[in-house]
C-alpha cells in the first residue's frame, strides 16, 4: 500500500446538509494528515454557485454538480497514478460519484459502501422531500440508475460500478425508506447486508461476506464510508440521525480488513457536521477512528522508509 493523500471534497448539495461542507477543514484542523502521515492534495475546491433546482428532478444544480465531481475524480486519478491512497473528505455522500469515478479510470470496479442508509432513492421519481438530494440517491447513482441524466452517467461509457460488485454493509433505514419512499437495492440485485443482518449472521462472516463480493471482479475496489453508519451514541453529528449502529471498533476492523487485501484504491469519508459538534469531542473521535482504521496504510509507509 502508498503513502496517503487527503482530498478535500466540502460538498453539501440538497436539504438539511449545510455544515457538511466544513468536514474536511474541521478534520485536518484536529490534525488528521499530521497524524496520518498524509500529503493533502489539490482537490476541486469550493462550491460557490446557488442552489438552483433543476426543474425536472429538484436536484439542485445538476450541472454545476456533475462538473465539480469530473474534478474530484480527475483528483482521484491523478494520486492513485502517483501510486498514492486517497481518501477522500467530505461534505455529503454525493462525493462518492466523483471517488468512484477516479478508481474506475484506474481500474477499480468494486464498491463497498459502508453507510447507514442505502441511499437507493431513484431521483427524477417523485417520493418526497428527499427526491431533490443526492446525498440519499449516491447509491444508485453510482450503479448508473435514474436521472440526472449527467449524475447517472458521470462515465458517458456506462455505471460508475458494477451491481455484481457491489456489497452494501451496516445500513438500518428500512423503516425510513419504507415511510419516505425510496428504491431497495436488494432488488436491483446488489449485495445487502443491515445492521440486523450483521448481528445475525456475526460481523467476521459479513465482513467476509462483503470483501469477498467487492472482489470478485479480481480488480480494485472503492470504499464508501459514511460517518452515520456509526452508532448514533458516538456520532450524533449528523443530519439524518438514526438509533443505534455499529462501533467505533467494528468500522475500523472492516476498514482495516479491507486495506490488508491489497485491492483497495482509496477512500471517501462522509456526513459529519461540525456545526453539530458544540465541544470538537466528535471530530476528536473521527480522527482516532480514522487513524486506527488506515494504520495499515501508514504502517506499510514506515516500513517503505526504513
Amino acid at each position: 500500500m502508498e503513502p496517503i493523500s487527503i482530498i478535500e471534497a466540502p460538498l453539501a448539495v440538497g436539504i438539511g446538509l449545510a455544515g457538511t461542507e466544513l468536514m474536511s477543514r474541521s478534520l485536518l484542523d484536529m490534525g488528521l494528515a499530521s497524524r496520518l502521515q498524509a500529503d493533502v492534495a489539490a482537490g476541486p475546491g469550493l462550491v460557490d454557485w446557488p442552489q438552483t433546482p433543476d426543474p425536472e428532478t429538484g436536484v439542485p444544480n445538476p450541472k454545476a454538480v456533475g462538473d465539480w465531481l469530473l474534478k474530484l475524480g480527475t483528483s482521484v486519478e491523478r494520486e492513485i497514478g502517483r501510486g498514492r491512497f486517497p481518501v477522500v473528505l467530505g461534505g455529503d455522500c454525493t462525493v462518492l460519484l466523483g471517488g468512484m469515478l477516479g478508481a474506475k479510470r484506474k481500474g477499480a470496479a468494486g464498491l463497498l459502501f459502508i453507510d447507514g442508509h442505502t441511499d437507493y432513492t431513484v431521483p427524477g421519481v417523485r417520493q418526497g422531500a428527499w427526491d431533490a438530494e443526492t446525498a440519499s440517491m449516491d447509491l444508485a447513482l453510482v450503479t448508473g440508475v435514474g436521472k440526472p441524466q449527467n449524475l447517472a452517467r458521470l462515465d458517458p461509457a456506462g455505471p460508475l460500478v458494477n451491481t455484481q460488485y457491489t456489497s452494501v454493509f451496516g445500513f438500518r433505514d428500512d423503516e425510513q425508506v419504507a415511510q419516505h419512499g425510496g428504491g431497495d437495492p436488494r432488488a436491483a440485485g446488489i449485495h445487502c447486508q443491515s445492521l440486523k443482518d450483521i448481528r445475525i449472521a456475526g460481523f467476521g462472516t459479513s465482513s467476509d461476506n462483503a470483501l469477498r463480493r467487492v472482489l470478485s471482479s479480481g480488480k480494485p475496489f472503492w470504499i464508501h464510508l459514511d460517518l452515520d453508519v456509526l452508532d448514533d451514541a458516538v456520532m450524533p453529528a449528523n443530519d439524518h440521525r438514526l438509533a443505534d449502529g455499529l462501533s467505533i471498533g467494528e468500522v475500523v476492523a472492516l476498514v482495516r480488513r479491507a486495506i490488508a487485501t491489497g485491492q483497495a484504491a482509496g477512500i471517501n469519508v462522509t456526513i459529519f457536521n461540525p456545526d453539530l459538534d458544540w465541544d470538537g469531542s466528535v471530530a476528536r473521535r473521527i480522527v482516532d477512528m480514522l487513524v486506527a482504521a488506515l494504520a495499515p496504510v501508514t504502517a506499510l509507509r514506515r516500513a517503505s522508509s526504513q
